[in-house]
Parts: structure tokens; sequence; C-alpha cells
């Protein structure tokens, strides 16, 4: 509910003015310094969560128009009703009897770094582009006309040297048509991009209304806004895909036909030529959403490890020669490998057939990165001078080397930053854009230590048997003792639902672990073929776990979590 902000609600009641502080997302008021601090210590609300004032009135205002709490009962929200897609207190199971409603603490769990939050913030970037996209194509559209338009009238300039000035009328009468035919086109051209510029305003808001969600809005907050949010997309995709369906986006194309027979006839021709407008194939396709992810609030069962299951696919074998230490899939769908005490990277279909390899003058190839289409990274592994190659795969060239203060092993990346790990000192951070390096993780690590990035989160393991979870400060949020399941983890890789595929080395074995760090499995072991494994990724658009196996070998799986 929509309440005043600037002065504390407590207090208020109690006819004073005091400006507040911080904001109660669960008990929807302002708190002044003095009402926070008894918020903090009476017994039933002093869990809840505060934020400063400041962020709360960054929030986009409708948040603070959407009920937190039922509005029938008068009752906290408890439940969420997949079928209704409303949430409910406990009171209103009466009504939702049949409905399969999942509890509301479930849907809030990470909610800012789910799967749906993930999929309606790429929609909305989607459809900025779309936006743009049409408003390049549309100017380029006018350039094209203009440039025909200069082509034609030439043409009709050269047209009037043969006649005489019996045609000068009907020369300047052609050439007004076509002015002014090309002034109707583009002023309708000129009508569809204002209307696409005021969508990607439209657009560019929602954005910076769910940039601010993220960093100041509660979980529930974030929930119901999601649904709100969700609205105005389907809104600014009916009005996008209106511009196709009405022809809006079809090429003009300027055409005037002179004819040539006008020099064999001078006083029969009573026309100069004619103009028309033809519509080609818009050039332009608007991003859609999938299936899916058209059903963001559409409520599954969270889904436990327990329920993956794997099934061997296909096995290759790389002949580039030395271990197998890192893989990555490019976006040609095709298997880059690094060669350890090889010096060199090996590109692969997944027919097994080798298309290509990358030699890395004085340097060794232990752990690849990609940094974006075009380019990865690649660590030097026990090369004499540690550090970093930044390759550069369309030309198969060293771009740039990045010194780092010792060996080199695992890598990986994010969308702004690297992390590798420098034997002995701990975990440096490489920022993308400017290649300064500074320590994110001080100890002294293992050389086989291995670094994975999701999200925000950084995961890597130590000399302790452990594997610890961090936030993007470096502070740890859990730990997992692999002790009794592993031997010498080399690599780890995330799912779809942030559950981290490890290979055990010496244990010959991959073991699962739940996203929260709470529940592991092993999954694969000696007897399904592994031996030794050490590069592991998991290829997301097919859904398929990718392991080293025998230093030169690659076992593929289809992976699937249905619940049986």
């Amino acid at each position: 509910m929509a309440t005043n902000s600037a002065y504390c609600n407590i207090c208020e009641l109690r006819h004073l003015s005091n400006l507040s502080t911080h904001w109660c997302p669960e008990c929807e008021q302002s708190l002044c310094p003095e009402c926070k601090e008894h918020h903090g210590v009476v017994k039933i609300v002093r869990n809840h969560k505060l934020i400063p004032i400041e962020d709360y009135n960054k929030l986009p205002p409708f948040l603070s128009e959407l009920r937190q709490s039922c509005q029938e009962h008068n009752e906290n929200y408890q439940l969420y009703c997949p079928t209704h897609e409303t949430c409910i207190c406990y009171k209103c199971i009466k009504l939702h009897g049949k409905c399969e409603a999942v509890p509301l603490d479930d849907m809030l769990k990470d909610i800012k770094t789910s799967e749906m939050y993930k999929d309606l913030e790429q929609t909305m970037i989607d459809m900025l582009e779309n936006t743009k996209e049409i408003k390049n194509d549309r100017q380029v559209n006018i350039s094209d006309i203009e440039t025909e338009k200069e082509k034609q009238l030439e043409e009709i300039s050269q047209m009037r040297f043969l006649v005489n000035n019996h045609f000068d009328k009907l020369e300047k009468k052609l050439k007004l048509e076509v002015e002014e035919t090309v002034i109707q086109t583009t002023e309708k051209i000129r009508k569809t991009i204002l209307f696409v510029q005021e969508t990607e305003q439209k657009v560019s808001k929602n954005i910076a209304d769910l940039n601010d969600i993220r960093s100041c809005a509660s979980e529930l907050q974030t929930f119901l806004g999601m649904k709100e949010m969700q609205n105005r997309i389907t809104e600014n995709e009916k009005s996008m895909q209106s511009l196709l369906d009405d022809g809006l986006l079809q090429q003009m194309v300027l055409k005037s036909v002179v004819d040539t027979s006008i020099g064999y006839c001078l006083y029969e021709i009573k026309v100069f030529g004619s103009v028309e407008i033809l519509t080609k194939q818009e050039m332009v396709s608007l991003r859609k959403r999938k299936n899916k992810q058209a059903q963001l609030l559409a409520v599954q069962k969270p889904k436990s490890i327990q329920d993956i299951t794997l099934n061997r696919v296909q096995s290759l074998t790389s002949d580039g020669g030395g271990a197998i230490r890192g893989c990555y899939v490019t976006p040609e769908n095709h298997l880059l490998l690094t060669h350890h005490a090889r010096s060199k990277l090996s590109l692969m279909d997944f027919h097994g057939s080798c298309l290509s390899s990358i030699s890395i003058e004085n340097s060794d190839a232990y752990d690849v990165a990609c940094l974006d289409d075009n380019n990865v990274a690649v660590t030097t592994g026990n090369s004499s001078c540690g550090g970093i190659n930044i390759i550069h795969l369309p030309s198969r060239k060293r771009m740039k080397f990045i010194q780092l203060p010792g060996n080199s092993s695992s890598i990986a990346s994010n969308n702004e930053k690297m992390f590798c790990v420098v034997e002995n000192k701990g975990i440096y951070q490489i920022d993308k854009r400017d290649y300064k390096t500074l320590i994110f993780i001080k100890g002294k690590l293992p050389f086989e230590s291995f670094v994975v990035t999701s999200e925000d989160k950084i995961y890597y393991s130590n000399d302790t048997c452990s594997v610890i979870c961090t936030n993007k400060s470096g502070e740890p949020l859990w730990t997992f003792n692999y002790k009794s399941v592993m031997v010498h983890p080399r690599g780890g890789a995330f799912d779809k639902n942030g559950n981290l595929y490890i290979t055990g080395e010496s244990s010959d074995n991959v073991v699962v672990l739940s996203s929260d760090g709470k529940f592991h499995r092993e999954i694969l072991m000696g007897s399904d073929g592994l031996r030794l494994p050490s590069a592991i990724f998991f290829y997301k658009d097919e859904n398929r776990l990718i392991v080293s196996s025998g230093y030169t070998n690659i076992l593929i799986f289809k992976i699937s979590q249905e619940r049986i």
C-alpha cells in the first residue's frame, strides 16, 4: 500500500513529525532512528530486513501500490497459487482447495537471481534492441529511398535531353510527383520511428525500474513487481507486433518508370513517366520470448539433484596431445580444448574432427574461459612466466598477455570480471575492460584448485578439502567439505538450475552440488567409463554435460532433471 515515507509512520500515529531514515517492507512502514531501534528489539519483527529510506524512494512507484498482504483477510501472504497466479494467505486455502499451491518462501528464494528474473530482464533487453534495430532499419530505408531518388531523377534528366521544350512541363510534373511521393512515404516511416522511440523510452524505463527493484526491493516486492512488469512488457510487445501486422515495417522502394520510346514519338507522350512505391519483405525481425519465457510466473515445484538423470550420448577422442584441462563450446557449436604441456588450443566439431589448432608461443595452455564471441582467456599453467593469454579466435593470435605473480591454473569469467587461481597466492580478479588486477581471495591455494562463477557468486576449492561459495566481495556464503566423496577436484560447471558439477580427478567421479551447497550426489564414476576426469563444461543450449576422461577423451552426457 502506498504511504508517506518522508516521515516516520509510527510517530505519525503519536501525532509526531520525525523524519524517517529506514523502511520496513514487511510492516510497510517508514521508521525514524528511535522507532528503528525499537523495531529491532521487538521479537515479532526483529528479523525484518530494513532498507534505507533513500533506497526505498528509488523503487518504481507502482511497487508501493502493490499489496503485500491479503486484502480480504488482512493476513500476510504465505502461499502462491500457480493456477490463479496470485499470492494467498492461509485463510484463502478454502477457495484454492484444488489448486496445487506452493509455499511463498520457495518462490521468493533467490528470486533476484532466478531464471524468471533473468528471463524478464533478457526480454526487456531484447525489446530495447528491437527498438534500436527498427529505428536503424527505418533510417536506412529512408537513406536508400533518397539514394534511389537521386539515381532516378538523374535518369529523368537524361531523358529530358532527348526531347524538346514541349516536355519541360511534363518533366517538372514527374519530378514533383517523385518528391511528393517520397515526402509522403518518408513521413509515414518517420511516424513509425517516433512510435518506436516512445516504446524504447518505455522499455528503458522498465529496465531502470527492474534494476532498482533488484537493488532496493524486497523479495516479495520483486515478485509482485515482476507481474506488473510482465503486463507492461505484454502491452509493449503487442505494440511492436502491430508494426508488423499493419505492414509498417515493409521496405519502401521508390520506383519510377520512364518510357524509352519517348524519343520516337515526342508529341504522342502525355506524361514523362510514372512513380510508385514498392514494398518488399521487411529486413528486421523482432526478438521474441521463448514459450517458456512467456510463462514467467508459471510455477513448478523445486527440482532436486536427486531428479537428475544422465544418458551418455557421445564419446570423442582428441589428437591434440597432452592432458585436456580446459573445455568450452564456441558460438559456432565447436569444442575448444586446452592441451596442458602442449602449449596449444584445439578446435574440433562434435563429429570428432579436428578443425584447427592454435599454438601459444612461450606459454602453456592450461584452462580456458570465454570473454566474448571472438575472444577467450587461456591460463599459462606452470610456465616460467605466469599469467593469462587473451586469444582472438578468428585470427588465432594472442592479443594481450596479463602477467600474474605465479603459476596460473583455473580461470573463470562473468560479465565484468575474470577470476584466476595463482598457486600459493590465492585468486586474482581481473577487470575485463582495462585488465587491471587485484587480489580477490588471499591464501596458499594449491595449483590444482578450481574457480568458477555463477551470477554474482564465486566458487573455489582450497587445500582443506572444501568448496567455498562467496559473494562478489569475497565474503563466504557457505562451505562444502568434499573429503568423503571425491579426491583432487579439478573443475566445475553449472547447469541451468545453478547446480554445480565437480570433477574428482583421483577418485574418477563427478559430484553434483545443489545451488545452496546443502546437498550433493555422485552422478558419474569409474563404472561409467570415467577415468581421471579434469575438464568439465555444461552446454546449456543442449543441456549436455561435457567431461574429459583419460587425458585425451571427451564424454558427452544428456542431462534431464524431471520429477519421476
